[in-house]
């Protein structure tokens, strides 16, 4: 079972037991403090594991990685960085059959690109 809050602001990706892809640990630092370090600090957490977790492995892992790493980009104010790793998971979703987690990408996307 995999779970999302409905905001990127907010959002915490994670499976079974509330195990977190990546390290939301440095994100969540962000808003208490050195916001930007922190943030560019979760960037290099979720590239990390985005080594690992690549389509083949671990496709699922693959996409929440991706949609973590979106949501960094997006408050460090990246939007371009934000949008293209959102459209990387929201195709894996789609190919999972995950439509509604595609179908969330597709509303941050949106969102963003306002």
């Amino acid at each position: 079972e995999m779970r999302c809050h409905c905001r990127p602001e907010t959002a915490a990706w994670g499976g079974r037991n509330g195990a977190i892809i990546g390290d939301n640990a440095y994100r969540q630092m962000a808003g208490v403090e050195d916001r930007a370090g922190n943030l560019r600090r979760a960037i290099v957490a979720y590239s990390e594991a985005l080594r690992y977790y690549t389509p083949d492995v671990s496709p699922l892992k693959y996409a929440m990685a991706q949609a973590n790493l979106g949501i960094a980009y997006k408050e460090l104010g990246d939007r371009q960085a934000a949008v293209a790793c959102w459209r990387e998971a929201e195709k894996y979703f789609r190919q999972m059959d995950m439509v509604e987690d595609a179908a969330r990408m597709l509303e941050w996307i949106k969102d963003a690109e306002l």
